[in-house]
C-alpha cells in the first residue's frame, strides 16, 4: 500500500490532467495551469481516500471480491476526477447552447426550445 501511494498515485495524477487536457484539445498553457491549480489538492484528497479503501478491502472484504472492490473504487475515483474537470466545461456548453437557441428563437419569432 505504501509503494502504491508513494509511487503510483503521484504518477497517475500527474498523467491524468495532461491526458484529460489533450483529449479536450486544450492548449499546453491551459494544461499547465490546470496541473498547477488542481494537482496538489487532488493528491491530498487521494491520500485521504485510498489508504482507507485499501485497508478496508484487505481486512473486511473476502479474497475473491477484493479485485472487484478495487476496480469499482478506481472507476468511481476516475469519474469523480473527470466530473470535477468537466463541470466547468459542461456549464459553459449548456449556457452557450441555450444562448444560441434563444437567439435563433428570437430571430425566428419563436421562443420554443
Amino acid at each position: 500500500m505504501f509503494l502504491d501511494q508513494a509511487l503510483m498515485a503521484p504518477f497517475f495524477l500527474g498523467a491524468f490532467y495532461p491526458v484529460v487536457g489533450l483529449s479536450r484539445w486544450d492548449s499546453w498553457e491551459d494544461i499547465k495551469q490546470l496541473v498547477k491549480k488542481e494537482y496538489l489538492s487532488t493528491l491530498v484528497n487521494n491520500y485521504k481516500l485510498w489508504p482507507a479503501v485499501q485497508l478496508a478491502n484487505f481486512y473486511f472484504v473476502p479474497l475473491n471480491l477484493r479485485l472487484l472492490v478495487m476496480n469499482c473504487s478506481r472507476v468511481e475515483h476516475i469519474l469523480i476526477l473527470e466530473s470535477k474537470q468537466s463541470n466547468r466545461r459542461l456549464i459553459h456548453l449548456l449556457v452557450s447552447s441555450l444562448t444560441r437557441k434563444l437567439k435563433k428563437g428570437c430571430e425566428d419569432g419563436t421562443t420554443n426550445m
